[in-house]
């Protein structure tokens, strides 16, 4: 038997219990739990959100939160694996597993090969990893996928002669560019080597967007119609802004205003847009085509392979940069609880790294 961390019942904090070590099947590693992060409301909604109205894991209660997960192969399910036992990992688990065996809130879970998977790079450590992968996938899927902005993704076999699709001739609108997702965004945007990057963020943030990618940094605090005769500037019209990708706000009502007014332009949220008059008015913008992102490995397809093949790649060699995080030693329910209610602020908090096994 193991300790875990249990949605018991939606809305009510987590509670300590055990629970059976899963044993891996064909396709799947158990893992030694050493690092699991918890995402809140401000970066994503996942594990806030499955706390307090049972996403993702409100039809399989008693639920574990803990998207991203790390830790050390204990058993493979399949001798002709990739991995062996005593491998360090990191990745997302399967939030559309039946069970809560994928989740990092537990001492030992299991992990799909194919798909969220990668090992953790000699000169990094686990924790530093974990803090990656739900948002890493959700602002590269938000980018790069055919249901996203799509821009050529930054895969060293991705090539493309066409002016059409020369990045370097493309622009790209970060709105929320302070938050982890639109740090990551900046990061994979510059990667792709998209040639204006345009990041609207608090302008405390100026330096610190520019030194990861933006070419140009916005004052969020802007007046709205300000902003956008500044982005407007900037990308030598308004017909010109085609792409933006909004990782902060509920309504969008300056994602909007920028976009093209009559030609075809698209923006990717972290909020759902249907009930978003504005977005929704073709009067406003015929053909703005808007959408919600779910930042889930599954959706990701069929890009997954080779984003968790390169992802370990691109953090070793600087193109990714590591977010700060704060550590809970133990499956303390009271300290992660508390952190789970820390994101209901709705402001600017440390990422919360959990060791299950407190540390050993």
């Amino acid at each position: 038997m193991q300790k875990a961390l249990f949605v018991e019942k939606v809305g009510e904090p987590v509670r300590l219990g055990t629970k059976p070590i899963p044993k891996p099947k064909q396709g799947q590693v158990l893992i030694k739990v050493e690092s699991t992060m918890i995402n809140g409301k401000i970066v994503l909604p996942h594990d806030t959100y499955g706390r307090d109205t049972g996403l993702f894991i409100g039809d399989k209660l008693p639920g574990i939160l803990g998207t991203n997960l790390g830790g050390v192969v204990q058993e493979v399910g399949s001798p002709d694996s990739p991995y062996r036992a005593g491998d360090r990992v990191f990745g997302e688990a399967s939030v559309s597993y039946p069970t809560s065996d994928m989740a990092g809130l537990q001492e030992y879970a299991l992990l799909d090969v194919q798909h969220g998977l990668a090992k953790v790079p000699d000169s990094f450590t686990v924790d530093e990893l974990v803090s990656l992968p739900v948002n890493a996938v959700t602002s590269f899927l938000a980018l790069f996928h055919p249901t996203g902005l799509g821009f050529a993704a930054p895969f060293p076999t991705t090539t493309t002669t066409d002016q059409e699709h020369d990045a370097s001739r493309q622009n790209i609108v970060i709105i929320g560019a302070g938050s982890q997702v639109g740090k990551l965004a900046i990061q994979f945007a510059k990667l792709a080597g998209i040639g204006t990057i345009i990041a609207v963020a608090a302008g405390s943030r100026t330096t610190e967007l520019r030194n990861i990618g933006a070419t140009h940094v916005l004052d969020r605090h802007t007046p709205v119609a300000d902003l956008v005769a500044q982005v407007h500037d900037v990308v030598g019209g308004e017909e010109n802004v085609t792409r933006i990708f909004d990782c902060a706000n509920w309504t969008h009502e300056l994602a909007t205003a920028l976009a093209a007014p009559k030609g075809a332009s698209k923006l990717r949220t972290l909020h759902p847009v249907d009930t978003d008059g504005g977005v929704n008015n073709k009067e406003l913008r015929p053909s703005l085509d808007a959408a919600y992102v779910v930042g889930t490995t599954e959706a990701l397809e069929p890009l997954s392979k080779d984003f968790w093949r390169f992802l370990p790649e691109w953090v070793t060699e600087g193109h990714l940069t590591i977010p700060p995080f704060r550590v809970i030693e133990g499956l303390d329910a009271e300290k992660v609880n508390a952190a789970l209610d820390g994101y209901q602020s709705g402001k600017s908090v440390l990422q919360v790294v959990i060791h299950p096994s407190g540390g050993t």
